[in-house]
């Protein structure tokens, strides 16, 4: 069963890398099947680790699964950073964790606002103003919190008990309703 991390760690890599070069880890080159292995480390769920390096090749030395293990870690913390997800190169994906709640609002959708979570606040708002060539999403309010999963689902539920209509995580509800409705989220 593959993580929903390798899936997206997979189709990022294959748009990236074509079937030879690796990542923007540069001076690496990798073949397609070389490419293959360490997506599958690299997505795995545990940290990637000596022993599995020697899974995948067998026959290589200590000095060169050193390398190889080095290897793997840089596209996972590569990957990491592109998808967003906060696996970092010695961990696994998280659940919970600390990180951002926020509303943000578009000039284009009066009486519109999104709630969301996230751990880069600043990454996150140019993801929605790429697709604005005016750049008009702006930050309402954000909060770090020590739950983001948590204190996200919290806040959609406040707002959809407060909202006229709801649309995922957007909500048609005036500034200050929102806000009182934010501010009493942990």
């Amino acid at each position: 069963m593959t993580t929903r991390y390798e899936k997206k760690l997979t189709e990022i890599g294959k748009a990236r890398n074509g079937s030879k070069t690796a990542s923007k880890v540069r001076g690496i080159k990798w073949t397609s099947g070389q490419m293959t292995r360490i997506r599958l480390m690299a997505g795995a769920e545990q940290a990637p680790s000596i022993e599995m390096i020697k899974s995948f090749y067998p026959q290589i030395g200590d000095y060169k699964s050193e390398c190889m293990l080095t290897k793997v870690k840089l596209l996972r913390k590569e990957m990491s950073e592109i998808t967003g997800l906060e696996d970092g190169i010695d961990g696994i994906r998280k659940s919970k964790g600390k990180g951002i709640v926020y509303l943000v609002e578009n000039e284009m959708y009066p009486g519109w606002i999104k709630c969301g979570m996230t751990i880069d606040m600043k990454n996150r708002l140019n993801s929605y103003n790429c697709n604005d060539p005016l750049k008009r999403f702006r930050v309402i309010v954000e909060k770090e919190v020590k739950n983001r999963r948590k204190s996200e689902t919290l806040l959609k539920r406040e707002l959809e008990n407060v909202s006229s209509l709801s649309n995922g995580e957007w909500f048609r509800v005036d500034k200050e309703t929102a806000l009182s409705s934010f501010n009493s989220v942990k």
